[in-house]
């Protein structure tokens, strides 16, 4: 028997299914999706951090680079999720 299938025996609703049944089976996957694009989108930030410490007057600031300075530096918290 399927989980779903007995989570219809305990009479759950689509939103039963979803938080209680699906979410916890995908959380492993979201995780590692969530890693690897994280990883992928700071792959060239240390580069360019450590030869040009984002270039002359920022004219070689990347995304990863931009979300850093806005975050750690200025301490925009906020602004700094919204450019991440």
């Amino acid at each position: 028997m399927g989980l779903y299938e007995a989570a219809s025996i305990d009479s759950a609703t689509r939103g039963t299914y979803f938080w209680k049944v699906s979410l916890p089976l995908l959380r492993p996957t979201i995780v590692s999706a969530t890693t690897v694009s994280i990883i992928g989108s700071l792959k060239y930030f240390d580069l360019v951090y450590v030869m040009t410490g984002g270039g002359p007057g920022s004219a070689t600031e990347i995304m990863a680079m931009l979300m850093y300075k806005t975050t750690f530096v200025r301490k925009s918290f906020g602004y700094g999720a919204a450019v991440a």
